[in-house]
């Protein structure tokens, strides 16, 4: 799958791309800055997704937001250079050991260089093509 560089995100995107940190996400969207806009929402959730409402649910976030929540992150990723296939990098399992002499990329290096979106292509399909 392509991934278009520095593609803010969708507030679903948010929610799905950093559901392994959902105490980060909730502390970003709850904070004096974003509260009075996204915190609502994010309690409900779970309505919005069944109810399917489009128009908050694809609402595009600001980076500023994003930036903030990935420099939170204890994330690390792996840009293979002969593919430009951006994984996690995960030290220990099983398929990750080729990738140690990469260098490591932070979440926010990512957001940064390839837009936050990359980062939920990652989450939900494992790997991301760089354009």
């Amino acid at each position: 799958m392509r991934v278009f560089p520095n593609r803010p995100m969708k507030f679903w995107e948010v929610i799905s791309g950093f559901r392994e940190y959902p105490e980060i996400v909730r502390s970003v969207l709850t904070s004096a800055k974003w509260k009075s806009e996204y915190s609502r929402h994010l309690e409900d959730i779970e309505r919005l997704v069944s109810s399917q409402r489009r128009d908050v649910l694809d609402w595009l976030v600001p980076l500023e937001l994003t930036r903030e929540i990935c420099r939170k992150l204890p994330s690390a990723y792996v840009l293979w250079p002969d593919s430009k296939n951006l994984r996690e990098y995960r030290p220990g399992s099983a398929g990750y050991a080729e990738q140690a002499g990469l260098p490591k990329l932070t979440a926010l290096d990512v957001h940064d260089r390839y837009g936050p979106a990359v980062l939920e292509e990652v989450q939900e399909y494992g790997s991301a093509t760089i354009a």
